[in-house]
Order: C-alpha cells, then structure tokens, then sequence
C-alpha cells in the first residue's frame, strides 16, 4: 500500500480559495492522504465554510480550535494530529499539481537521505510574468555534510514556501515548536541538518498561504494580529530569528546533539552572524534580553555563564586549547560572535572571576606570545 501523507491546512482569517485548495487535493494521483482542516477563525462564516469542505470526503477532518491559537499554533496542531510517514502544510488558497503528492513520495522513498521534497512554486499572478518566470527558482541544498547544508540553507535566496513542502513527519514531528517571528526559518535549519532538500521536476505548487507574506529575501507585509505573538517581538523581529537560530543549534534541539560541542557553538555563531550580515537587527546587545523571553522556560543567562565559563577556560589551558583552537582563528570567530551578542554584559560569577583571575596573572607573568593571544580572547568575553 502506498504511503499515507498528512495534510495540514491551518486556517486564521480568509476561507477564500479553501475550495480550490480542497479540489487540487482530490486531484491527486497519489490518493492516500489524510486532511485537517484547523479552524483557528473564531468566525462562525468562516468555520460552516470549512465544515462544508470537511464534508467533501471521509479523508478530510475538522478541528475547531478554542479560541485564536495564532497562525504558528495552528500548524502545530495540525501537525500533532497526523499520523502519516510524510506530512506537508498548505494555505489557504494553495494547488498542487495532481502528480504533486505521487512524485514528491517517490522521491523520498528513493533517496532516503531527503529531508524535504517540493515542487517548483508558481507565481499565484501570472498575467503580467512570461512563461519562463512564473516558477521560482528550484532548490538543491544536496551537501553530505550536515554541518554544510545548514550554512547553504542560510546563505541562499531559497523562500519561505519551502515550509510547505513534504517532510518526514517522525523527524518535523519532534521539533518543538516556538510562537515566534521567524520560527519557520529555524525549523527549516533543523530540517536542513537532518538531510538533503530538493525540488522534484515536473510537478508546482502554487502558494497564496499566509507565510508566502515573509520571505527570505526580507520583503514582508505589515504584521498582524493573527500571528498571535508576544508584542515585543515586532520591535525587532530579526533579532528574535537570531535568537532561535543560536540557541536551538548552541544548547536547546537535541537534533543537532551528534555535534561536538565546540562545532555546535560554531555553527551557532556563523548562523547568528548570517541573520545579522543579511538584514537589520535593531539592537545585537538585546540579545540576552530577547533570549530570556523567546525562551522563558531555558535558564538562558545560566546557559550564556555556563558558555562563558567554558570557554574562559579551554583558553586558559594550553592542552585543550590547542586540540581545539588550532589556528586560533577558529577561536576568534566565536568570540567576536559572543562579543557581537554582548555577552560580556552579565555580570561574573565567583567561577568566573576565579578564572578571570588566573588569566590576568599568567597574562602578566608570560613570555609566551600564544597564551597572550588566547588571554586577550578570552578575557573580551568579559568586557
């Protein structure tokens, strides 16, 4: 028996377009799928309208949620609730070409190592756009190593659409969810992490879901309520997707767990560094700040000591910092990162100003060039 595919179609505002979407479902060659239809409108319209395409067939599902969960709740509800081996979300609005579901299944089967399957995405409004351009560019983050195809996802032009593509749902199912701006994009890095990302030919999507509003080029709407964030998040909301970025690959998602700790911390870094770069943060010394409340629950100024600390010392000694830290360079690039953050505005522990201590006097006291370097390093942490 083929596949079982689940589909999740959060619904915050519009019901226009639900009708196509459900049509281009019941399309498909690929017809073992389940559907639920999370309605998070509060609006009885909105909600008869989608217990009407409910109605359509046995294979679509309803789920009223209580109150306005927010767009990035709904999708994890839809999401908890399925049970196939491949799960992919669509808005409101959203087709598939029939071969879409088919296609993109046996692309998975065939090559284990893909984490995510899409089709080419199809510019909703074609009628001023020749034909050779109404599709976006296709994606190939194919890259062995882990490591890399993370840092390739950051550094391409790639859109946010690739959130609805097809994912192993055991892997996606595991990755808790945040309510925060720009969490898509950090899920997507983790999706990254665990394999390769590919368009697959011959098959589209078209996307007028509410995500398609964001991009990763930097173009995005007004924000509204229906997101369903916490306010300070809007004062600046790149700052609060560096903060996912860097927190969940340096202490929080057990899927980047098989790192060594050095590693994680570094691509921590080059991720931070990368939202950055790329577009405006108002404020990098809000970083702490913004990190305690994306993540009220973490100990986060604890994890930023236990860091701190941790690395004080592997710069102290000459034994670990040479395993770790050869060329130096490698040092300094996590140091200026940590400095970019301001982490040398918490306050020094006792333990932090024993070793704080003990590198000053050995400063002072060698001849040696090296130990200075690595000194010099490691007491910016502190400044």
């Amino acid at each position: 028996m083929s596949a079982l595919v689940s589909i999740g179609i959060p619904i915050s505002d519009s019901v226009g377009g639900l009708s196509l979407t459900i049509d281009s479902l019941l399309n498909q060659s690929h017809s073992n799928f389940e559907v639920f239809l999370v309605d998070d409108t509060g609006d009885d319209a909105s909600s008869a309208v989608c217990i009407n395409e409910a109605d359509r067939d046995d294979r679509i599902g309803y789920v009223k949620t209580p109150g306005h969960f927010g767009v990035l709740p709904a999708h994890a509800e839809a999401l908890a609730r399925s049970k196939g081996s491949y799960f992919m979300w669509l808005g409101v609005g959203d087709r598939l070409s029939p071969e879409f579901l088919g296609r993109c299944v046996a692309r998975m089967e065939e090559k284990t190592d893909l984490s995510l399957a899409i089709g080419r995405s199809k510019i909703s409004d074609t009628a001023n756009v020749d034909e050779s351009e109404a599709y976006l560019p296709e994606v190939n983050i194919s890259e062995g190593d882990p490591v890399r195809r993370v840092e390739s996802f950051l550094e391409s032009d790639v859109g946010l659409d690739l959130w609805y593509g097809l994912f192993r749902r055991p892997f996606v199912s595991s990755i808790p969810f945040r309510n925060a701006i720009g969490f898509e994009f950090a899920f997507l890095a983790e999706v990254a992490f665990a394999g390769k990302m590919e368009s697959v030919q011959g098959v589209w999507s078209e996307r007028r879901g509410p995500l398609e509003e964001t991009t990763a080029d930097g173009d995005e709407s007004e924000p509204t309520d229906t997101l369903g964030v916490p306010a300070f998040q809007w004062s600046d909301p790149y700052l609060v997707l560096a903060v996912q970025l860097f927190c969940n690959i340096a202490f929080l998602s057990d899927n980047f767990a098989s790192l060594p700790r050095i590693d994680r911390l570094r691509l921590a870094v080059r991720a931070y560094t990368r939202i950055a770069d790329r577009w405006k943060i108002n404020d990098e010394g809000q970083f702490i700040s913004f990190a305690v409340r994306v993540f009220p629950e973490a100990r986060m100024t604890d994890r930023m000591h236990e860091l701190r600390l941790y690395l004080a010392e592997t710069l102290y000694s000459q034994a670990q910092s040479k395993a770790l830290f050869e060329p130096l360079s490698r040092a300094e690039e996590i140091i200026n990162g940590l400095c970019r953050i301001k982490i040398g505005r918490l306050p020094a522990t006792q333990k932090e100003r024993e070793i704080v201590s003990k590198i000053r006097s050995r400063f002072d006291s060698t001849k040696y060039e090296s130990f200075k370097n690595r000194a010099v390093l490691a007491l910016a942490l502190f400044l």
